[in-house]
């Protein structure tokens, strides 16, 4: 799997971190979305957020087995007002990770309270709902082997179109990951700024 580093500055839950930095890459403008005059400040995603119950048995996963890099390891207590606000959930208390991989950013949850109801790690993947995210790869059928042989379940081999490969797989809780290899501008969705190889 291949990442892109980023550095700079940016802000979550300022007021508890110490560190701060930023989602870096290409820059994006206020965008006038119809052609009418309307501006939008929304610029691109910025992370997608993963709930455990067991924070010790995913982290490794996606840090050592995926080679997500960590930002911030954090704890917010109880009695965080905005916390609250933002979850819905009353006297909220989670353990928070924020990693980085190439060019976004995978934020993990780990509530201490309200305790979180049990999951379901085979759930359908026509559930409604966010369905998945997908890592970018050089190497599909490399990165299938090896992700296979350290015990990661996935539901085929790569499978070929003519514009690249993909395939889905599940982490330790049993939500769905796609690897995909994109053929040349695959269909304009390649990433074209990401390096073809790892960078040190």
């Amino acid at each position: 799997m291949r990442f892109l580093a980023h550095d700079g500055i940016f802000l979550h839950f300022a007021s508890e971190l110490s560190t701060q930095r930023s989602i870096g890459g290409h820059a994006s403008d206020v965008r006038d979305i119809d052609g009418t005059g309307a501006w939008t400040m929304i610029r691109g995603i910025h992370h997608v957020a993963v709930a455990t119950r067991d924070m010790d048995r995913l982290l490794p996963f996606y840090r050592d087995l995926l080679g997500c890099e960590v930002l911030f390891d954090i704890e917010i207590p109880s009695g965080t007002d905005r916390f609250d606000n933002m979850t819905a959930l009353p006297d909220a208390a989670a353990r928070c990770v924020m990693l980085r991989a190439g060019n976004a950013y995978i934020e993990m949850f780990q509530y201490r309270s309200p305790h979180p109801p049990a999951g379901n790690p085979s759930r359908p993947f026509n559930e409604p709902g966010y369905s998945h995210f997908c890592f970018d790869v050089t190497d599909i059928d490399a990165e299938y082997a090896r992700l296979s042989q350290a015990g990661m379940v996935f539901h085929a081999p790569p499978q070929a179109a003519e514009d690249g490969k993909a395939t889905y797989g599940r982490d330790p809780d049993g939500n769905v990951i796609e690897l995909q290899e994109l053929f040349g501008n695959g269909l304009g969705i390649a990433l074209p700024w990401l390096p073809p190889q790892a960078q040190s």
